[in-house]
């Protein structure tokens, strides 16, 4: 209904994902996804092409490729990764399985396009929100405005884009203020100052010249790898002004408190909207909720592990995980060992890189290992909401919720086959001149310099000073004196090509090449197999049950297929019966029943629904069965308890139940035709005028029985109703209209014959 122009557009921010209002009073049942915008989108789709299919799919495609277009700006722009990799990042992203489901799925484009509003989002921080103080005013007034806005339109497209807000405060600890990086100077200046306050006093500790010693020496390496690894960020400090570590710091939790309260305010505003919450969700669905709480932990590291590996290499695909293996005996499950193991092994891997990174061994690793890290916490955090950790939620696996995780997965991906060959041409390390060339003049020399590499060059030319000329050549990080100033020399400034990784043998990189092409191909193939599953429904089904025999959706899905769409009992019964257990199941198999007549077998298995579930949709057929056999007292009964269930049905089931009700005490119980109209009546305000066929019935059923009542004009009121779509009332109205003029005609003989009551 909101797709339809009738539907005012304010209306949209007041409904869930499916149309429904969130207040759950009401005769509809909400579970609270709210997307006004991604519904917005589907509005206009409807607009411009109606209900062609066509054009759904060409706008879900086109924003998978915006999707792959901005992961190259990301990796590019952000990340500064080379051309190479983030090509293949995005290659390996645009054909990835995983994605089959929210590209295919029409309904999958709430997490496109939410993808799209999150990559932008951190593309503006990114390049808007500088670390100089110049930058200040700019990133507070602009930037961090606009980064919230696209925050909050990928959340109003899909739920998931509130993760965001953590993977930008991430990117902006590790990468844009390298805060852990300034934190550790600050902490080894206050060291230093105090160690000089202590020699000024002549209070020496122990060991004191090999601290400093040491220090010196940590002093220079970190300068060399910042000189090599951060070129582009001094200069452009040099520039905007330079911020000091206590600056950084102080920036860097201002930013924080911005992102966590708007991370508050989004979570506030949701909930006011949503009215809540709590959502209503079945157990079967997902069985984590029958388990007890050791054997739901152990379950829940099982589904990481699988998670994992549909991020990496998916292989069982399906629409539905719900018989994936939970763990029932954590002491003798294999299962469970192995998950253990993957995810013990993913861990100390991001325990080394991060290892690597607090170290600062060797020049450019803690830039590298930095991006590791943030394209590991990127995946964390998009898969956190889904993992079943914090909270339940209504399914055990789903491919659709990892398409933003896939974003950081396919970058890690992607720079761990590139390191295999060196992202420029490999160059060797620069070598020191044993006479190296004077500088023209001390101040091009002081002025060209880091303010970092400042005080490194004055306490290096005066301890070359001080000491007799050496033969060997100094290192490429040492500093020494000119000889015509006896002045600070600053060494030369490495090259871009020595900052490339070291060279690797040929065998090495033909060996990343066939690795990528193995992963491409397979991605290739598993998405080639996967998207023409999701054509029909039939398939669909049908290809989950050759992983999952045993997928309640998936043999419910095709027996209810059965019933509907080929209108073949037998076949319906042949796959609700393995379902012997199922609620749903069990109900459908009880109206195949009741359509064939045999309404005792029809009332048994309606009574094993109503004993699972006392407040089941079952009841109103039940009542209805009970009323056809003249059981009177236990038909009303049932059919009050289906219109007063605490969670209502779907308007079309309480539509459904109130015509039968109606029919039944019309045409089987004497006495009670007042009691019908009433029922029938409230069928009439709750049937939707565009199923026509069902609004026909039923307001066919409403004039029978003011017929019968013999007030013919309200009759021809309720007929007026279904005369646009049905030439039997425009019949019925005309038979009516004769009776009306000539009370003694034959029309009163074939109004009843043709507003005859139907039972169903």
């Amino acid at each position: 209904m909101d797709l339809r122009e009738s539907t005012p557009w304010m209306q949209l921010l007041e409904h869930d994902y499916w149309g429904s209002p969130f207040d759950n009073t009401v005769a509809t049942w909400s579970h609270k996804s709210y997307r006004p915008l991604t519904v917005a989108t589907f509005r206009l789709n409807f607009m411009w092409s109606g209900s062609d299919p066509l054009s759904y799919h060409v706008v879900d495609l086109a924003l998978h490729c915006c999707v792959c277009a901005l992961l190259v700006l990301l990796c590019v722009r952000v990340l500064r990764m080379h051309m190479v990799p983030s090509f293949m990042a995005a290659l390996l992203f645009a054909v990835h399985p995983v994605h089959v489901e929210c590209v295919s799925n029409v309904t999958g484009r709430a997490d496109t396009l939410s993808c799209i509003f999150a990559l932008v989002a951190l593309l503006v921080y990114a390049e808007g929100c500088g670390v100089g103080r110049r930058h200040l005013l700019r990133s507070l007034c602009f930037a961090l405005p606009a980064v919230l806005a696209f925050v909050v339109l990928a959340v109003l497209s899909k739920e998931t884009g509130i993760t965001m807000l953590a993977i930008i405060g991430l990117y902006d600890m590790l990468l844009k203020t390298d805060v852990v990086k300034h934190l550790k100077r600050w902490l080894g200046r206050t060291e230093k100052g105090s160690e000089r306050a202590n020699k000024r006093s002549g209070k020496r500790g122990k060991g004191h010249k090999a601290k400093e010693e040491k220090a010196r020496k940590e002093a220079k390496a970190d300068e060399w790898d910042h000189t090599v690894s951060g070129e582009r960020e001094r200069q452009q400090r040099r520039g905007s002004g330079s911020a000091g570590p206590v600056e950084v710091v102080a920036l860097f939790a201002g930013r924080t408190a911005v992102l966590v309260c708007a991370l508050m305010a989004l979570l506030v505003a949701r909930y006011s909207r949503t009215l809540g919450f709590d959502i209503v969700m079945d157990p079967q669905f997902n069985r984590l909720f029958s388990l007890d709480p050791l054997q739901r932990a152990c379950s829940v590291v099982v589904l990481a592990a699988y998670n994992l590996q549909l991020l990496v290499l998916p292989v069982r695909q399906s629409f539905d995980y719900g018989d994936v293996h939970l763990v029932t005996e954590p002491a003798s499950d294999p299962v469970f060992a192995l998950a253990t193991a993957a995810i013990l092994m993913v861990c100390g891997v991001a325990c080394l890189r991060l290892a690597h990174y607090l170290a600062w061994g060797r020049r450019g690793s803690d830039r590298e290992a930095a991006v590791d890290l943030f394209c590991l916490g990127w995946v964390l955090c998009a898969w956190l909401p889904f993992s079943q950790i914090f909270f339940l939620v209504g399914f055990l696996i789903a491919e659709r919720v990892l398409y933003l995780a896939s974003v950081g997965s396919c970058i890690l991906i992607a720079r761990l086959l590139f390191r295999a060959f060196p992202s420029l041409p490999p160059c060797p390390a620069p070598q020191p001149t044993e006479d190296p060339p004077p500088l023209e003049s001390s101040s091009s020399s002081s002025s060209s310099l880091p303010p970092s590499l400042s005080s490194l060059s004055s306490s290096s030319s005066s301890s070359s000073s001080s000491s007799s000329s050496s033969s060997s050549s100094p290192p490429p990080s040492s500093v020494s004196s000119s000889p015509s100033s006896g002045k600070a020399r600053r060494p030369r400034s490495p090259s871009l090509a020595s900052i490339a990784r070291p060279h690797r043998p040929p065998l090495a990189r033909i060996a990343a090449v066939l690795v990528f092409a193995a992963l491409l191909c397979a991605y290739l193939n598993r998405t080639a197999v996967h998207v023409p599953r999701w054509r029909s429904e039939v398939d669909l089904f049908s290809a989950a049950l050759q992983y999952y025999p045993s997928n309640r959706l998936a043999l419910h899905g095709l027996g209810w297929n059965a019933l509907a769409q080929e209108k073949d009992w037998d076949k319906g019964e042949f796959y609700l019966k393995q379902l012997p257990n199922d609620p749903e199941s069990v109900w459908l198999r009880g109206r195949i029943a009741m359509w064939r007549g045999e309404l005792e077998k029809a009332v048994h298995l309606f009574r094993r629904v109503v004993q699972h579930n006392p407040h089941h949709k079952g009841n109103g057929d039940l009542g209805f069965c009970l009323l056809k056999l003249g059981n009177i007292t236990g038909g009303v009964h049932h059919t009050l308890q289906a219109l007063h269930a605490p969670v209502p049905a779907y308007s079309n089931e309480r539509r459904n139940i109130l015509n039968n009700a109606g029919c039944v005490l019309l045409s089987h119980v004497e006495g009670r035709t007042r009691d019908g109209v009433m029922l029938l009546r409230e069928a009439v305000l709750m049937s939707n005028p565009q199923a026509a066929q069902s609004h026909v019935t039923v307001c066919r059923n409403l004039a029978g029985g003011f017929v019968r009542l013999k007030q013919y004009e309200t009759a021809v009121e309720a007929l007026e109703r279904a005369a646009a779509v049905s030439e039997d009332a425009r019949r019925d109205i005309a038979l009516l209209q004769d009776l009306l003029t000539n009370p003694y005609s034959t029309a009163l003989f074939n109004l009843n014959t043709a507003c005859e009551l139907l039972s169903t």
